[in-house]
């Protein structure tokens, strides 16, 4: 199975949440999914992927369960200050996450690797970086490693509860540079987000 397959069963998922779909049963509150679609859209989405996955399965070879594919993950941690509260997300919780995310996509055939950590101190990133903002462009154009290979890692404060967001698995090819997902640093395993401290948000 592609990375990007795989990208694209989590926005089939995450357009069901929005649309108040069974899916939405998960204790999921809606606005703080980053990935918010219109009706119209979500429908074409959602056939888009269906198709994408039908390809995939036509033309798939024989399955490797023992085959693992790494994926090289650059973190950058967005912060305002050098504290917990600030962003400033420690080594031990970077490398939580890195496990659980591991963890989430077991049997997969993924491997999620940390290749690079990278810091920066930025206000405006760290509060504004919502998707298709100035702030989300300036960083992103800013600090993106690597090619589509290459899966970047934004740890961001947002405001108003949003937890994270993520580009559209087909978008690294017409706008590379915004390819990534960014999400709250309060996310993390043992965060201070109250019911989503798991890392599961960065797996979403």
């Amino acid at each position: 199975m592609h990375f990007l397959t795989v990208l694209s069963l989590f926005f089939l998922h995450c357009s069901h949440i929005v649309l108040g779909s069974p899916l939405s049963e998960i204790d999921v509150v809606v606005n703080r999914c980053g990935n918010e679609l219109a009706p119209g859209e979500a429908a074409a989405i959602e056939e888009r992927i269906r198709l994408d996955l039908s390809n995939s399965n036509e033309n798939a070879t024989e399955f490797d369960a023992n085959r693992q594919v790494v994926i090289k993950v650059v973190w950058h941690v967005i912060y305002t200050s050098e504290t917990t509260e600030g962003g400033y997300v420690s080594p031990g919780g970077i490398s939580a996450s890195i496990l659980a995310l591991n963890y989430h996509y077991r049997g997969a055939g993924f491997l999620f690797s940390l290749d690079k950590i990278t810091r920066t101190q930025n206000d405006d990133w760290f509060l504004n970086a919502k998707s298709g903002t100035s702030a989300e462009s300036q960083m992103k154009n800013t600090l993106v490693e690597g090619d589509k290979a290459v899966l970047n890692l934004y740890s961001v404060g947002f405001t108003g509860g949003l937890l994270g967001y993520a580009t559209f698995p087909w978008d690294v090819y017409t706008n590379p540079k915004r390819d990534g997902v960014v999400f709250s640093h309060t996310t993390v395993p043992g965060g201070s987000e109250p019911n989503y401290n798991q890392g599961k948000t960065l797996s979403h």
